[in-house]
């Protein structure tokens, strides 16, 4: 395979010595490729520029341009920028990647052999947590809400279900490889964007036009994850902005769950989540019941991470072992997987009761934020009419919001 000639862009605002150089040096360490760093910085105040261009040029030599803004201009700006500046220099790929990322070895390999399909439009890693190995992105979509959300989000990175070969509507921008050419043919990100939602909507654009996006799990990259101060300030405005310009979105969730074989709901407090059939999680727990054991629990949750019970056994007996850590993780699992009432307020009382109050009062106002849109009368009508609306397009939107529990 000819080797081909990817720019790096790399968008950064501080967190110099916590992001971005170890960042760069984990690009130097694991390169296998032709590469060139475009690192676009947004007015960073923790580090001189002469410094940034004397650690790039060491360790890239002329394979290294920095470009700085003399304010923070934002995620979309930045990347466009450097889109810019690479194709005047005759990069075939752009790869825009997030600064709180590390690679792995040949991790960009996999990702250039995918583009031998000719329908493939873009493509990103399996991105995983660093601190437990677990995945922070297998794949985006939407639910019927009309929340983004991470496909099998903290589920293990060698689980089936991550490693299944998909195609997607929606991939991240954290870690990001497109042609040049499609790229700019598309016209760039939008900079109506404030540090939010603008790789979603170039998704779009790319399966508009006819194109395929996926995840390569061959490939995987370390992810921190929303490092960035004020990364969701301009959430509600970008939503905005998104319906504007995409108005004919595909709600995918609800399909790609029942493919795996999970089941698409709306819980009593009015939130989407996908469950396990009730029928195979409740063989879980009689047989754990019957027979408790940590480990074979926690066997059971790297097999079935939906299992929901299974949290609930582990946390009891970590709080009877005195492990605080353990039990506040293992609730925050459940909320995550499962957002019910009952599971906020089991982690809200374990992370009060282990001294956690600052954490406690965010899950706090999480739960008041979803039990007031519960009780709001023209949310719910809201709702009603936009379920009424999707399920002219499939009948799964209709059983979903009338099998609501």
């Amino acid at each position: 395979m000819k080797q081909s000639k990817i720019a790096v862009i790399i968008p950064i605002y501080n967190l110099w010595k916590e992001m971005t150089l170890p960042c760069l040096q984990s690009l130097l360490e694991h390169r296998t490729e032709e590469i060139h760093i475009y690192l676009i910085d947004n007015a960073s105040s923790d580090v001189s520029a002469e410094e940034i261009v004397h650690v790039g040029t060491e360790l890239f030599g002329n394979k290294f341009t920095y470009h700085r803004f003399e304010k923070n201009l934002g995620f979309a700006i930045a990347c466009n920028q450097g889109a810019k500046l690479a194709q005047k220099d005759g990069n075939e790929f752009l790869f825009f990647l997030n600064n709180d990322t590390l690679l792995t070895h040949n991790c960009l390999l996999p990702l250039l052999q995918a583009f031998d399909n000719p329908k493939i439009g873009a493509l990103s890693p399996l991105l995983l947590f660093p601190q437990n190995q677990k995945v922070q992105h297998a794949g985006v979509s939407l639910n019927p809400l009309g929340g983004m959300r991470h496909i099998y989000y903290n589920f293990p990175a060698n689980h089936p279900l991550v490693l299944k070969n998909r195609y997607l509507h929606y991939i991240s921008g954290a870690a990001f490889l497109i042609r040049t050419s499609l790229f700019m043919e598309l016209g760039l990100f939008c900079e109506d964007f404030v540090n939010g939602l603008e790789d979603i909507d170039l998704c779009c654009r790319i399966s508009n036009a006819g194109y395929l996006l996926k995840v390569v799990p061959e490939s995987i990259i370390y992810h921190y994850a929303s490092q960035s101060l004020g990364r969701m300030d301009a959430n509600a405005a970008n939503f905005k902005v998104f319906e504007r310009r995409q108005p004919e979105l595909v709600y995918d969730d609800p399909f790609i769950s029942k493919k795996d074989n999970y089941i698409p709901i709306l819980t009593k407090e009015m939130q989407y989540c996908a469950v396990l059939p009730h029928e195979k999680a409740q063989q879980y727990t009689k047989a754990m019941q019957s027979r408790f054991s940590p480990e074979a629990c926690e066997k059971v949750l790297e097999r079935e991470p939906l299992w929901i019970d299974g949290y609930d056994m582990l946390a009891t007996y970590y709080e009877e072992q005195n492990m605080p850590s353990k039990v506040c993780y293992l609730r925050e699992l459940a909320v995550s997987f499962y957002p019910s009432r009952e599971n906020f307020e089991k982690l809200i009382a374990s992370l009060k009761k282990y001294g956690e109050k600052e954490r406690a009062e965010i899950f706090q106002n999480q739960l008041d934020t979803i039990m007031q849109k519960k009780n709001d009368i023209h949310y719910q009508d809201e709702i009603r009419q936009h379920f009424e609306k999707l399920a002219k397009s499939d009948s799964i939107y209709q059983e979903l919001y009338e099998n609501r529990l």
